[in-house]
């Protein structure tokens, strides 16, 4: 018997799921207090993204991880400068 959350199997795709759910909730944030941190919420994003899908097999999983990592550490480089 397959149970709901059979897909998530290590604790780095649960902080990868807790990550987008926070950029989801942020979202939600900036819209209720009409700011603007999209930076933040593409970090967060992009981070459990990266997380999620290093575990999956498959090339394209990879290939989207490290996308995502990609995008994450571009973002926060250009935070510093």
């Amino acid at each position: 018997m397959k149970r709901k959350w059979d897909f998530v199997k290590t604790p780095g795709e649960w902080i990868g799921i807790t990550c987008i759910g926070m950029s989801l909730i942020s979202v939600l944030m900036m819209y209720i207090q009409q700011c603007n941190y999209w930076n933040d919420v593409v970090e967060l994003f992009c981070l459990g993204g990266g997380l999620l899908l290093t575990y999956k097999e498959g090339i394209w999983a990879k290939v989207l991880a490290g996308t995502f990592y990609f995008i994450f550490i571009v973002f926060i480089i250009g935070e510093f400068i």
